[in-house]
């Protein structure tokens, strides 16, 4: 086959071949560029395209690629090479890497992903807030399966004056339904899944509904996932850098409220998890309140206005990987 045949997956496949060795996705752009196609230097950010594609062919279980993480970067090899790649001498690799100081390697933090997850339920009608945990009065270990990262409430849109009062005196908890969030970057392997899912598990035990939300979710994993969803009734969010092509992988089951957990991390976190509770409360309680969005407004987190221009710059400075066509949509 012509090179000028090949697609990219295929030039990242021939060069780890060739190489036979832990190759960075800016060292198979720049071996790319400088044996097989120079036009390939036009891209945006080559680098960032040899990523998104070398993940897309381990996520979808192409078994001929491999990747692990030494330091902050992904390293890519061969399965067939495998045998003969010193992994334990990689130190020198992830030292090499992180004095390029390379755009793409610089990671994004956790916390950079709550704007997206916010302006992603949003669409849903939940209006979710941060849990800041270092303003936690008990902060030991023993706590930390306790917190959840992000709370929400989801009111029921009524607008008769004569049945919202009707609701606030025989039925008000069938008005609203509060959730949690449990958040992380990545989950790649059946470990990850299964601590991060227990943790969700014992995060959410006092919501209607628990998710577990991830930017990265190996899809090798969907069916153990689809498996603990139906077990144990939490949801998965898949998280996009464009929120609004986020989806909801598997659907939470709904579960009463559990008023004494709801009670402890009321007394644990006064200021941000008992602030939301009165909130709410306030809400359901107070003179023309309920069903509110205005009020909602306030003491939600911040979110975008569907500004695809507003949401890539936001990634680009808290360095969330994405690709233009991740906004394609948008922009029809």
């Amino acid at each position: 086959m012509s090179s000028d045949k090949l697609t990219i997956n295929d030039f990242i496949i021939k060069t780890l071949d060739e190489t036979k060795t832990l190759k960075t996705a800016t060292e198979i752009s720049q071996y790319i560029i400088n044996n097989y196609d120079t036009e390939f230097s036009k891209a945006k950010k080559p680098e960032g395209v040899v990523n998104k594609k070398a993940g897309l062919l381990i996520e979808k279980g192409d078994s001929r690629i491999k990747r692990t993480k030494i330091g902050n970067l992904y390293h890519y090899y061969l399965s067939k090479y495998e045998a003969q790649i010193d992994f334990d001498n990689t130190n020198n690799f992830a030292i090499d890497d992180l004095q390029n100081k390379e755009p793409f390697a610089k990671t994004y933090s956790e916390k950079s992903l709550h704007k997206l997850l916010v302006s992603f339920l949003r669409t849903k009608g939940i209006y979710s807030k941060t849990i800041d945990q270092t303003k936690n009065i008990h902060k030991d270990d023993k706590q930390k399966w306790t917190n959840p990262d992000i709370i929400g409430v989801e009111i029921e849109k009524l607008n008769n004056d004569t049945c919202i009062s009707l609701v606030k005196e025989i039925c008000i908890e069938k008005a609203i339904r509060l959730y949690s969030f449990e958040l992380k970057k990545e989950i790649t392997n059946d470990s990850e899944l299964k601590m991060a899912y227990f943790q969700a598990v014992s995060n959410s035990s006092w919501a209607n509904y628990g998710y577990l939300v991830a930017l990265e979710i190996k899809s090798i994993l969907y069916e153990e996932m689809e498996r603990l969803n139906q077990a144990h009734g939490i949801g998965v969010i898949e998280l996009k850098a464009n929120p609004y092509m986020s989806k909801i992988r598997f659907q939470a089951k709904y579960k009463d409220l559990d008023v004494n957990t709801i009670d402890k991390l009321c007394k644990n976190s006064p200021d941000e998890f008992g602030a939301f509770i009165r909130s709410v409360y306030t809400l359901l309680t107070g003179d023309n309140m309920l069903f509110k969005t205005d009020f909602l407004h306030k003491f939600s987190d911040e979110c975008f206005d569907n500004n695809s221009e507003e949401i890539k710059t936001y990634c680009n400075e808290n360095n969330i990987p994405f690709e233009d066509d991740d906004f394609e949509d948008d922009d029809n």
